[in-house]
C-alpha cells in the first residue's frame, strides 16, 4: 500500500479564492480513484526558481491506495495545476508498512 499526500491550493496566485466547486471536483476525482481520503486545511510557503515566495492556504488531502493508482492520482494533480493555474502542486508518495482499520469489536475492556 502507498500513502499519498496532495496539497490542493484554496487561493489562486492572485489571492482570489478558488471556487469550492473546483476544489470539490478535484477531491471527488481522488475519492473515485482511491475510494476515500482525509483532508484538513494547512498553510504552506514555497519559492519559485526566480526566488519569489508564495504563501498558500491549502487543503491537504491524504489517502491510501495501491501502486496501480499512483499514476491516476498524479494525473489528478497535474490536471489540478492546469485548472487552478498553478506552477506545481505538492504530491508525496510513501510506503505503508502496515495499514489497519480497527473496529470496536476488537476492543478489550479497560
Amino acid at each position: 500500500m502507498k500513502k499519498i499526500t496532495m496539497m490542493i491550493p484554496l487561493n489562486f496566485n492572485s489571492g482570489d479564492e478558488i471556487p469550492q466547486e473546483q476544489v470539490d471536483f478535484i477531491t471527488e476525482r481522488i475519492l473515485n480513484i482511491a475510494g476515500g481520503y482525509t483532508s484538513r486545511r494547512v498553510e504552506g510557503y514555497w519559492q519559485n526558481e526566480e526566488g519569489k515566495t508564495f504563501k498558500d492556504d491549502n487543503l491537504e488531502v491524504t489517502t491510501s491506495t495501491t501502486s496501480d493508482n499512483i499514476e491516476a492520482l498524479k494525473n489528478v494533480a497535474s490536471q489540478a495545476c492546469l485548472m487552478l493555474n498553478q506552477e506545481a502542486i505538492y504530491f508525496e508518495v510513501q510506503d505503508i508498512e502496515e495499514l489497519n482499520f480497527v473496529a470496536s469489536e476488537v476492543a478489550q475492556a479497560i
